[in-house]
């Protein structure tokens, strides 16, 4: 795979001609958001997670007592996230589309992984905005990643994200038999975007608006989740905790031997757990 983020383009996401109308109209009303009423909520909370970490199951936990939704109007936004990333949309235009999108969506919960990547405009958009991020830690987060590449590699939208993810990297495939998988990438290339998606929302966060979760802990921190949204417990739906499961169409260790896979992730992602999120560590048997 070769590089990605400069090639990607919107008109891959599997956009319709009316679509892509409707798009187009909504970005040019986006200039007028600030003449739109403010969003009348309870609080306001991002979950920028990491794909397959739990970020499905955070929105359902919220429904249906409280305004929450997962990846909504994803076509939309991951179109103007690639635009701008490549140049096309200024921080001003992205701006009033984040902006707008808001006050179109009104809710007090989103739950989109793909937010990540402007971060740090949410973060100044949305001043009393908190945020939560999800992580589940590398090695069982890469197995269910490249099951859910390659479950959805005939899916324009989603190998369009995907290249965007991972095609960035342009590192090499070290086992020679992902080659042919459709839409599966070097596995460094993964581990390369699991820090990066963490440092990116670490680093343009402010620690008290910050909440970071350990995926394997989720339904364990219901108390913390609700002390530190506004939110109320009780309100919480738990019997959705788990939401978002997927059966596997392909197994990673069919094709890689774990001891190869544990290897790569003590070598992209060892020092950088112990660094920067050492309570993954009990989950890491290649630290151990």
């Amino acid at each position: 795979m070769n590089a990605f983020i400069k090639t990607t383009h919107t008109s891959k996401l599997g956009i319709t001609k009316k679509n892509n109308l409707q798009i187009k109209i909504f970005n040019l009303l986006s200039y007028g958001h600030f003449l739109l009423p403010a969003v009348d909520r309870r609080f306001q909370i991002f979950c920028v997670g990491l794909p397959r970490s739990g970020s499905h199951s955070l929105a359902h936990l919220f429904e249906p007592f409280y305004a929450a939704k997962h990846e909504p109007l994803k076509q939309l936004t991951v179109a103007n996230i690639i635009d701008w990333t490549n140049g096309k949309h200024s921080d001003f235009k992205m701006r009033s589309i984040l902006a707008n999108r808001d006050k179109y969506l009104k809710l007090e919960l989103e739950s989109s992984h793909f937010l990540h990547h402007v971060i740090e405009l949410l973060v100044d958009i949305f001043p009393k905005a908190k945020f939560i991020l999800t992580i589940r830690e590398p090695v069982s987060w890469l197995v269910s990643e490249v099951n859910q590449n390659y479950t959805s590699r005939n899916s324009d939208f989603w190998g369009t994200l995907q290249n965007f993810r991972y095609g960035c990297y342009g590192n090499e495939y070290i086992n020679k038999s992902l080659i042919d998988i459709p839409n599966v990438y070097p596995i460094s290339n993964y581990f390369s975007y699991w820090k990066d998606h963490i440092n990116k929302i670490i680093d343009n966060v402010p620690a008290e608006r910050l909440l970071v979760i350990d995926t394997f802990e989720i339904t364990n921190s219901l108390n913390e989740i609700a002390s530190f949204t506004g939110s109320n417990q009780d309100n919480f739906t738990q019997e959705k905790s788990w939401s978002g499961k997927r059966k596997s169409e392909l197994d990673l260790y069919d094709l890689l031997e774990k001891s190869q896979v544990l290897s790569q992730a003590e070598e992209h992602c060892g020092d950088f757990i112990q660094e920067k999120v050492p309570f993954l560590s009990k989950h890491c048997s290649f630290l151990q």
